[in-house]
């Protein structure tokens, strides 16, 4: 399918960009952790962090929610060329960009740039829904979207597009959860060594080995400032669904 679109676009918009810097882009679904990686990642003194920026965040995120238009891709680019320009201004040889919707460009970034690294952030089904729930921003995409044509941004697809508009709201969050999960996996085979996948559920272990295998992955030797957390909060999701909910999370996946 990507490839598709790229064949309809002209040599200029899939030219290469010329960036001599190293750009860590953290992707995934909202309330995953995607924060805590870039506040982790930000707190080196070499890294130039940018936490949804208010100047690309918006955009990019409007683009990702209609990713299935073919148009948006050649938005997308142009976009793309001027995030470029603002990022060679960066005094900082290395640029942290937490804008998680990315997700469904991050095959269109490695093309585009070749300092690009992904890191990957995947969450419990169960404790992403319970924070979605509460969480405004998250729940206004159903009032915005249409709910009856595919979108991969809320896990709409061919097969549940004529239901998912009556789904329970915890149904609807836990397809939008598969669908960039599925999409978080895929990508393992697309970016290759310019990517790292971990697991939110890691951190919390006093041992966990992300933060090397980062350094390792851009080849640098990043010093960090971890928070410290608490492992109890792990299973604060179980006080927060009810069982139906649970229920509904589980028939909707399972």
């Amino acid at each position: 399918m990507l490839r598709n679109l790229y064949n309809s676009l002209n040599p200029f918009q899939i030219s290469k960009l010329n960036l001599d810097k190293k750009v860590v882009f953290v992707i995934g679904t909202g309330r995953s952790g995607t924060h805590l990686i870039g506040r982790t990642i930000g707190s080196s003194s070499k890294v130039d962090a940018h936490i949804e920026s208010t100047d690309f965040f918006n955009k990019f995120t409007q683009l990702a929610v209609n990713f299935e238009n073919v148009n948006t891709q050649e938005v997308f680019f142009n976009l793309l060329e001027s995030y470029n320009k603002f990022l060679k201004k960066s005094s900082k040889n290395i640029i942290l960009e937490k804008t998680h919707p990315l997700i469904w460009f991050a095959e269109n970034i490695k093309e585009k740039m070749e300092n690009a690294y992904f890191i990957g952030i995947k969450r419990n089904c169960y404790a992403t829904v319970s924070s979605m729930l509460k969480h405004k921003g998250v729940l206004n995409w159903y009032d915005q979207l249409d709910q009856t044509k595919p979108n991969r941004f809320l896990g709409i697809t061919e097969q549940n597009k004529n239901s998912f508009k009556n789904l329970p709201i915890e149904s609807k969050c836990a397809l939008r959860w598969k669908s960039h999960t599925d999409e978080l996996f895929r990508l393992k085979s697309v970016l290759g060594d310019r990517y790292l996948l971990v697991d939110y559920e890691s951190f919390y272990e006093p041992n966990h080995t992300f933060l090397d295998d980062f350094n390792k992955m851009i080849n640098e030797g990043l010093e960090f400032k971890v928070e410290t957390l608490k492992p109890d909060s792990l299973e604060k999701w179980k006080n927060s669904l009810s069982n139906q909910q649970i229920e509904n999370i589980k028939n909707t996946l399972f």
